[in-house]
């Protein structure tokens, strides 16, 4: 007699998902799994670092600040560089932040930064925004950030939110900053990043985030947002202005997210470990910076080694050797314990295609592998990243659910329970289909994908349905009418909007009635 429970339809097991609980892809998951550098290359990678902070240095410090280094033991040589000894910078890592929280304006959505515990962000510097259905391009715009921000808050597989685009109808640098970390924390209750351009604005952001969270002195307790900065050029020059930026970040609470973007064979070597070693060069004299500052201030350490395209000189975001590079990196800030940021999901095409998809899946899939703390994905951009799209948006959160099951694993806990199972149905009924362990597992084991087509080619023969990119532009288009976060209070946005020239109504981020 066969006892087997008795096999779902398939239109009861299509409510039972969309009415249950998603399969569990949670923030955090350990990575690390994939390591392009042995342990030998690693001490090499460091010592190359060690060396080129001592015999080169780092120019363009301002004099205000050569004390800081030279009372700590470095020292300024007659052309102006500052270089390091390696106990110097040795110490500095020992003295790090070792994790970094970000708080969510919903404390449930608080994420821990700790190395090869990985975390997706959106991100980037677009300027133009893409219309994939007419094939035109437009500036970016101060709504844009807003919209954009708004659907990576609706994004499952996103924990994480930084800039990405450039609100380019802001006439001055101080109303780009205000108005773009008004815009973003308008439009998410996830830990966000904005940026901030001038030192003068530091404390402005922070008065603002401290109105938002409901009282004087709270931003600084649980920070809900970092502030990101390419404090370095490469290759080891410090930028002209505002170098005073990073100490009133320090002062203010604002975790610090540092890059250093030296690019293969234009602002860096052209053999990829060199300009590896560039990199984490530039990256630990900023973190010995911060750390003679504060020991052990909340920082992100973003070592982003680029690739150029050697034919022009032009950057490329979507090759094998920038993933490799960007997983090395993640690699390279694992091996010092330190809270860690890549990038990654660059895309050199124009449009959603071929191009677009491989080049993004494999620098994701090698990103999260890596085991980075913070994966800049930059889900949405093309071009590299000067283009954003609101449709390849909805198709890269699909992607990144599809890279983060990849990085969860097979998961082994206890006993296999191979050989019962296969007893139970090898011989009759021959299959396992409407064995309890597949019903069992079906929702708990296995992703589905939304917009991908796993239909037969009958169906598919039969059924004239709209294409992936259009699926993702219907998408995109329900999210962008429906999803309006509202958790700041009334009372917050009207302080806000006489403290600072707020250039985004309250009606354009409320749902048409």
């Amino acid at each position: 007699m066969n006892d087997r429970p008795k096999r779902r339809g398939r239109n009861t097991r299509k409510v039972e998902r969309e009415s249950g609980s998603k399969f569990s892809l949670d923030a955090g998951m350990r990575g690390g799994q994939f390591k392009p550098l042995q342990p030998a290359d690693l001490d090499n990678v460091h010592q190359a670092a060690l060396e080129i902070l001592e015999k080169t240095g780092v120019g363009n410090v301002w004099p205000e600040f050569h004390h800081i280094f030279e009372n700590a033991g470095g020292w300024i040589t007659g052309g102006g560089r500052v270089c390091l000894p390696g106990g110097l910078i040795e110490r500095a890592i020992d003295q790090a932040a070792k994790s970094v929280v970000i708080h969510g304006q919903n404390p449930e959505q608080s994420i821990e930064l700790k190395p090869e515990s990985v975390h997706i962000s959106t991100g980037g510097i677009g300027v133009f925004v893409f219309d994939t259905e007419e094939r035109t391009v437009r500036d970016s715009t101060l709504a844009d950030v807003y919209d954009c921000t708004r659907m990576a808050d609706a994004m499952e597989n996103i924990h994480c939110i930084g800039r990405q685009l450039v609100a380019r109808d802001m006439k001055t640098v101080d109303d780009l900053d205000i108005n773009t970390t008004y815009a973003m924390a308008c439009a998410t209750t996830k830990p966000f990043g904005a940026g901030v351009n001038r030192a003068a604005n530091v404390s402005k952001v922070a008065r603002m985030m401290d109105v938002i969270m409901g009282s004087d002195g709270a931003f600084r307790k649980a920070p809900i947002c970092w502030s990101g900065v390419t404090f370095m050029v490469s290759p080891l020059r410090i930028q002209d202005e505002e170098q005073n930026l990073l100490q009133e970040m320090i002062k203010e609470g604002f975790p610090v997210l540092q890059i250093s973007v030296p690019q293969t064979g234009t602002s860096g070597p052209a053999r990829l470990v060199d300009t590896l070693a560039l990199a984490v060069a530039e990256t630990l004299f900023v973190l010995t910076w911060v750390n003679l500052l504060k020991p052990g201030h909340p920082m992100i350490v973003g070592c982003w080694p680029f690739v150029s395209d050697l034919r022009t000189g032009a950057f490329s975001g979507g090759g094998a050797e920038q993933a490799l590079l960007m997983s090395a990196s993640a690699q390279m800030m694992n091996y010092y314990g330190l809270p860690n940021s890549i990038a990654a999901g660059m895309s050199d095409a124009k449009e959603i295609d071929f191009q677009s998809g491989s080049e993004k899946s494999m620098s994701m899939t090698g990103a999260a592998l890596s085991g980075s703390s913070l994966v800049f994905a930059y889900p949405g951009l093309l071009a590299s990243i000067m283009g954003f799209s609101y449709d390849q948006m909805i198709l890269d959160n699909e992607l990144l659910g599809t890279v983060l099951r990849a990085l969860k694993g097979i998961e082994v806990r206890g006993d296999l329970q191979a050989p019962q199972v296969v007893h139970d149905c090898a011989v009759d009924p021959g299959h396992f289909i409407s064995h309890p362990q597949t019903m069992a597992l079906m929702e708990k084991e296995y992703l589905y994908p939304e917009l991908a087509d796993r239909r037969s080619i009958n169906a598919w023969l039969e059924d004239v349905e709209p294409s992936i990119t259009e699926r993702a532009r219907q998408k995109a288009t329900d999210v962008l009418r429906t999803h309006f976060p509202n958790h700041i209070a009334p009372a917050a946005h009207e302080r806000i909007r006489e403290m600072f020239n707020i250039q985004i109504t309250c009606s354009r981020m409320q749902k048409e009635s």
